[in-house]
């Protein structure tokens, strides 16, 4: 009998705990994300209509979860994130996630028959953190370049910064939100957030949980 539950508890930890080597490799994984996000830009009739809301669906389904939305917000909160409160912290996390999200479903809704071109990775075996870069071809030449850092967790590789149109985001956002903090508080700066993605709900039409 002890041996029958020994086999299951070591079953069941093989089937919990994914194998490293199991982990999908960074540029693979921003490959495959592209290539669905491509497909979907190609082929849904709502992304091909228009829809900015499905565009958010999409981003949602497909990208949100390879996201480290936490670390995203306590870069861009600076050395302020180690005075927040955890409630702070918590809605931060949300209004920050709902901006990059809005910000990132504006470069997705321009991409329409666009060919991607994928520069090769810089990357040592033992490396927790990888920069993937590529470029978004247009038909006429024109091309604009999206870049991800990544960095590896026990759940595999998790984006912690966008690079759009030369701008890192997460970079881009620490200033203004040093600014406000310093004006009007950490609540000052989750109150201006939650008013910003209300007009940007609006102009979606959409709401992000």
């Amino acid at each position: 009998m002890k041996l029958v539950k020994l086999f299951f508890l070591i079953t069941l930890f093989f089937i919990i705990v994914p194998s490293k080597a199991n982990i999908e490799e960074p540029d693979i994984l921003i490959k495959r994300l592209t290539d669905e996000i491509i497909v979907f830009s190609k082929t849904d009739k709502e992304m091909l209509s228009g829809s900015k809301s499905r565009v958010i669906e999409i981003i949602n389904k497909k990208i949100l979860p390879y996201v480290s939305f936490k670390r995203m917000t306590s870069t861009a909160s600076g050395r302020y994130w180690r005075d927040a409160s955890e409630d702070q912290k918590l809605k931060l996390i949300l209004e920050f996630k709902k901006l990059l999200v809005f910000t990132y479903a504006g470069a997705i809704s321009k991409i329409k028959n666009q060919e991607v071109q994928f520069k090769p990775i810089r990357m040592e075996p033992n490396d927790t953190e990888v920069e993937i870069h590529l470029n978004i071809m247009k038909k006429r030449g024109d091309s604009f370049q999206i870049s991800y850092r990544l960095e590896k967790t026990d759940n595999g590789w998790k984006i912690y910064d966008v690079n759009i149109l030369g701008a890192w985001l997460v970079e881009t956002y620490k200033a203004g939100f040093s600014s406000e903090i310093r004006k009007n508080g950490l609540d000052g700066l989750i109150s201006l957030l939650n008013k910003r993605n209300k007009n940007l709900s609006e102009a979606f039409d959409t709401q992000i949980k």
